[in-house]
């Protein structure tokens, strides 16, 4: 149970600290992320979306996942997240880059294949704090 949350904790750090530096050079972080993908298929208006919401999305699912708080849909939505990058990822064929990436995929499904070990998380006092006020 411990390793558990030691693993959903250091990918939320990690998530965050992407997530907030990019916030810190937040339009240099665009424009290098537009001059990449100019040279794809993807229309202009999806990646300048995408590019805008990405920080503050990676932030928010790390935060989630260091206080264990909606751990399932974190995760899910954190491998979601990983999914569109790895997509992104080919079409720049940045394959070494690619390899890294699913690395954090498999992180992301250990979390949500062992998701019954989060004991130590925002959830479980949810969780408990129902049942307990369930069986009063």
């Amino acid at each position: 149970m411990y390793s558990y949350a030691l693993l959903r904790i250091t990918l939320g750090i990690n998530l965050l600290i992407h997530g907030l530096v990019r916030f810190g050079n937040y339009f240099v972080f665009i424009e290098t992320m537009e001059k990449n993908f100019k040279k794809t298929f993807l229309p202009q208006i999806i990646l300048d979306s995408f590019v805008w919401i990405l920080p503050p999305f990676e932030a928010l699912i790390g935060l989630f996942l260091i206080l264990g708080l909606m751990t399932r849909v974190s995760v899910i939505l954190g491998a979601a997240l990983l999914m569109i990058l790895i997509f992104g990822t080919g079409l720049l064929q940045d394959w070494s880059t690619m390899s890294f990436q699913m690395i954090y995929a498999t992180i992301y499904f250990i979390l949500l294949f062992h998701i019954c070990y989060n004991k130590y998380s925002v959830d479980e006092v949810i969780k408990s704090d129902t049942y307990n006020k369930d069986n009063q």
